[in-house]
C-alpha cells in the first residue's frame, strides 16, 4: 500500500504523507519544499481546489526571493495539481494481482496477546464509559513492550505506540507509573505515546504514520473510536473510512470503544448493548470484538472480557481478572480462574 510518495519538479519538491481514500478521493498531508526547506503544507483532498491552490500560493510566497524556476504563482499551482495526479497513477500501480498459493498447513495465528490481538489485525475493546478500558489498553501496550506476561499472555518485546486522545498527559503519566508497578516494572519505565487531547485521530494520522514507519512499530492502541474525527459514527460511509484508515497502520491495533447505552434495565438489556457503537460497518472491518464487563466491589472491580468476534482464530472463552483500586488508581490486577455471565449481570 501507497502511504508516502515524493516528486520533484523544477527544484521544488513535493512531498505527500498519510494518503489515502476518502470519499473516493485522494487525501493525504502535502509539504512543499525548495532545497529542504518547507515552503508550507496542508492536509486536504486532492480534488479540493479551494484547498491546493492557497497551498501552492503560500507556499510561493514563502519562495520570497530565493533562486527557484517557478516565476508564478499559477505555475505552482499546476505543479501541485499534476502532482495530486501522480499519487493517483502511483496508488494504482501499488494494487497487483499476485498467484497466490495456500498453505500446505494450517497455522495458528500470530498472537501478540494471546486470545485478543494477533499481528497486523484490529481489535475493538469496548464497554461502558469509566469501566476500566483505558487501565486494560495501558496493560497491554506495556505488556507488550516490556513482554511482561503477569496480566495477558504476552511473548517478545515489541515496539508500541499508545494514542491518548481522552486524557492530560499528567494523567497518563500518572497512571502508566501504576501500570508499571502492577507488572513490576519500575515505576518510571517509559512507553511511547501521542499526547494529543483536543484533538482527533484524523488530524494525526500523518504524524501516526510518520512514527509507525520510522520505529517499526508492531502494537497501537487508540483511545478511543470516538475521538476519530471523521463525522457521523453511525453512518456507514464515515465508519468505513474510520476503520480503513486505522487498518492503513497495518499493525496490531487495539482500539477502545464505547457500547450504546442499553434499552431498558436487568440482565437481557445488558446483553442486548453488547455491541460497539455505531454503524455495523466498524464491527464488519474489525477482527476482534472484545467486550468488557465489570462488577464493582468495595475498592475493586471484577473484569469480565468476552470475545464476540474472532477473525482467523479460535473465539476465547470469558475470562476474568481483578482490579484493586487505591485512592490515586490501579494498584493490583490478578486474574481470576472462575467467571461466567452470572458474575456481571444486574437484577431485572
Amino acid at each position: 500500500m501507497l502511504n508516502s510518495f515524493r516528486h520533484e519538479e523544477k527544484g521544488i519538491e513535493f512531498v505527500a504523507r498519510a494518503i489515502r481514500r476518502d470519499k473516493g478521493q485522494m487525501r493525504a498531508d502535502v509539504s512543499i519544499r525548495l532545497r529542504g526547506r518547507e515552503l508550507d503544507r496542508d492536509e486536504f483532498r486532492f480534488s479540493d481546489r479551494g484547498k491546493r491552490n492557497p497551498l501552492a500560493g503560500t507556499a510561493f510566497l514563502a519562495i520570497d526571493g530565493a533562486p527557484c524556476e517557478i516565476q508564478k504563482k499559477e505555475e505552482l499551482q499546476l505543479l501541485l495539481r499534476q502532482f495530486g495526479d501522480l499519487v493517483e497513477e502511483e496508488w494504482q500501480q501499488a494494487i497487483v494481482v499476485e498467484d497466490v498459493k495456500g498453505l500446505a498447513e494450517p497455522e495458528s495465528p500470530p498472537w501478540v496477546i494471546r486470545d485478543y490481538a494477533t499481528e497486523g489485525a484490529m481489535t475493538l475493546l469496548v464497554g461502558p464509559p469509566g469501566i476500566g478500558k483505558s487501565w486494560t489498553g495501558l496493560l497491554m501496550a506495556q505488556s507488550v513492550a516490556c513482554s511482561v506476561d503477569t496480566v495477558f499472555e504476552v511473548y517478545e518485546p515489541q515496539p508500541v505506540l499508545y494514542i491518548n486522545l481522552e486524557r492530560s498527559k499528567r494523567s497518563l503519566q500518572n497512571r502508566l507509573g501504576m501500570v508499571n508497578r502492577v507488572l513490576g516494572l519500575p515505576p518510571t519505565s517509559e512507553m511511547p505515546q501521542i499526547n494529543a487531547r483536543g484533538r482527533s485521530m484524523g488530524e494525526i494520522t500523518e504524524a501516526v504514520m510518520r512514527h509507525v514507519e520510522a520505529e517499526g512499530t508492531k502494537f497501537v492502541v487508540l483511545d478511543s473510536l470516538s475521538r476519530m474525527g471523521m463525522g457521523s459514527m453511525t453512518q456507514d460511509d464515515t465508519a468505513n473510512e474510520m476503520m480503513d484508515t486505522l487498518n492503513a497502520l497495518r499493525t496490531a491495533t487495539v482500539v477502545l470503544g464505547h457500547t450504546p447505552r442499553p434499552q431498558g434495565q436487568g440482565a437481557a438489556a445488558q446483553r442486548q448493548s453488547e455491541h460497539v457503537f455505531g454503524s455495523q460497518m466498524i464491527t464488519a472491518a474489525a477482527d476482534f470484538e472484545v467486550i468488557l464487563k465489570a462488577k464493582d466491589g468495595i475498592g475493586q472491580t471484577l473484569i469480565g472480557m468476552k470475545v464476540k468476534k474472532a477473525n482467523d482464530a479460535p473465539k476465547a472463552k470469558l475470562a476474568g481478572w481483578l482490579y484493586q483500586y487505591g485512592p490515586a488508581g490501579l494498584i493490583a490486577v490478578s486474574r481470576s480462574q472462575y467467571v461466567s455471565e452470572e458474575d456481571f449481570e444486574t437484577e431485572d
